[in-house]
């Protein structure tokens, strides 16, 4: 969507910004599950390097466009709750 036209003065404007950015943040909640899981796989399946990614990280920054430290720990967590 384009971002709105805003002044900060407009007490409206900024209660739409908020709202939509409590929303984004919302949606973020729900798939970093969904992303841990999917890059657990990827990981464990060392897909990454079939690819040409010189690493996990390289991969999940460059092909999804993520930090690849936090898509580590993502998957770690799934690892681990996995061996449980």
């Amino acid at each position: 969507w384009p971002p709105p036209d805003v002044s900060f003065d407009d007490a409206e404007a900024a209660a739409e910004i908020d709202r939509r950015l409590r929303s984004l943040a919302r949606l973020r909640r729900r798939w970093d599950p969904i992303v841990g899981y999917c890059s657990a796989m990827v990981k464990r399946s060392r897909m990454h390097l079939r690819l040409g990614f010189a690493s996990f990280r390289h991969f999940a920054e460059e092909r999804l466009g993520l930090d690849g430290k936090t898509v580590e720990q993502r998957a770690k967590r799934v690892e681990a709750k996995q061996k449980r």
